[in-house]
């Protein structure tokens, strides 16, 4: 990611917290929800972030199955989301702290859900695990390969997933796809990580989806929707159904443009429009025949 890309999501991050801290002021927000853990950014232990993710589903009292609306179940645990086109090809999501409350920005340019559960998952990751990181060239690759091994436990518990892998055909991982919500990339590399499928057997499902040409567009994407983010456009939306501040109100207080917090909240486009269209008479000039 360039820095005027860089900089240009930042301020939008900031400008979703400001949104969020003014209906704060108004609205009973989902209050923030994550467990205390011990957990050493520095340490290659892989046993730590499988604990660490086995205690945020036990946390969330999500169990062991599927989780199939990720989106839905941060915002009920305090995570504010917000999910619009961003324009940056290699950025899929991006996460930060402010104010003590984690924020999630997610791009509405990736449609496949299998591949924004996984996202939100990552970004998960360093809400709980890197908040208090410094990120730097030198640590840069092992908090995204911390990142993406929580994203693959949070999603698929060993204890669970490990033992409905009874093959490495595509069909039997389209079969767990349908159920997991995972795509078979993901499920096939989680595999490896738990030591289910060797290095051989794990490329030879890469093989089998090359060979395909589904690698990069799975079958069964478009089943899984990709949910916009509702709890501040609701809130929003609340404040005005019950006349606690108008259009023109949250406007001026957020000193935004109303497109920028549409986006931002979720709001369908124009819903915050204030234009008044002037009346202007259409006059006539009559003769004077008298």
């Amino acid at each position: 990611m360039q820095l005027p890309q860089r900089k240009r999501i930042a301020r939008r991050l900031e400008w979703l917290h400001d949104i969020v801290s003014y209906i704060s002021n108004f609205v009973d927000l989902p209050e923030l929800s994550l467990p205390n853990l011990i957990f050493d950014p520095n340490s290659s232990d892989t046993d730590q972030i499988e604990r660490a993710a086995d205690a945020l589903r036990d946390h969330w009292k999500l169990g062991r199955g599927p989780v199939l609306d990720v989106s839905a179940v941060m915002e009920n645990h305090g995570i504010f989301l917000a999910r619009e086109p961003v324009n940056c090809e290699d950025m899929d999501a991006v996460s930060c702290w402010q104010f003590g409350r984690p924020y999630v920005l997610y791009s509405a340019d990736v449609q496949g859900g299998p591949r924004n559960y996984y996202n939100l998952c990552h970004e998960l990751a360093h809400v709980l695990l890197h908040s208090s990181v410094e990120v730097t060239a030198a640590n840069l690759p092992l908090v995204e390969k911390q990142a993406n091994r929580f994203a693959g436990a949070f999603l698929l518990p060993q204890e669970s997933f490990s033992r409905e892998i009874l093959g490495t055909s595509i069909n039997h991982f389209l079969f767990l796809k349908d159920k997991w919500g995972v795509s078979i990339a993901a499920m096939a590399y989680r595999c490896k990580d738990l030591g289910i499928l060797n290095s051989d057997q794990h490329s030879y499902v890469m093989k089998q989806l090359n060979a395909r040409g589904i690698r990069n567009q799975e079958p069964l994407d478009d089943k899984f929707t990709v949910r916009q983010p509702n709890v501040i456009g609701e809130s929003i939306r609340l404040l005005m159904d019950n006349g606690v501040r108008s259009k023109s109100e949250i406007v001026e207080a957020l000193a935004l443009n109303a497109s920028d917090i549409e986006s931002l909240s979720g709001l369908p486009k124009g819903h915050l429009e204030t234009t008044v269209v002037p009346f202007r008479p259409r006059l006539v000039i009559t003769e004077n025949n008298a």
